[in-house]
């Protein structure tokens, strides 16, 4: 999966977001559906106010890096949790998500965040 992440430092890993320019673009491990979420293939993701916000460090909310932005998307569901019933695979969704929707794939509460689309 790729997801857009902070800059880099000198050794490499990912420490922190100064700009839009200094986003970078890696290889990332896929997201896991936990008991309550599901995983969201994003199809598209809206980019907003607080979204610049947080990738200059000047939100409410700091995600512990490495971490992608992105407060909202709509996709399809990947997979669900263990205790999830209302959705199932194949899904139309979308997401208020916080954080993460600047990736292909992101894991989101079902039951409070996301909603059948269709």
């Amino acid at each position: 999966m790729h997801a857009n992440l902070g800059d880099k430092n000198e050794s490499g890993s990912v420490q922190g977001l100064r700009s839009g320019s200094s986003l970078v673009l890696e290889e990332t491990t896929d997201p896991v559906a936990k008991k309550n979420e599901v995983v969201i293939d994003i199809h598209a993701a809206g980019v907003n106010f607080p979204d610049t916000l947080i990738i200059e460090g000047k939100y409410q909310v700091k995600p512990p890096f490495p971490f992608s932005p992105g407060g909202e998307a709509a996709g399809v569901v990947a997979s669900v949790g263990e205790s999830v019933k209302h959705l199932k695979v194949g899904d139309r969704v979308m997401g208020l998500t916080g954080f993460g929707s600047f990736a292909e794939k992101v894991a989101t509460d079902a039951h409070a965040r996301a909603a059948d689309a269709r």
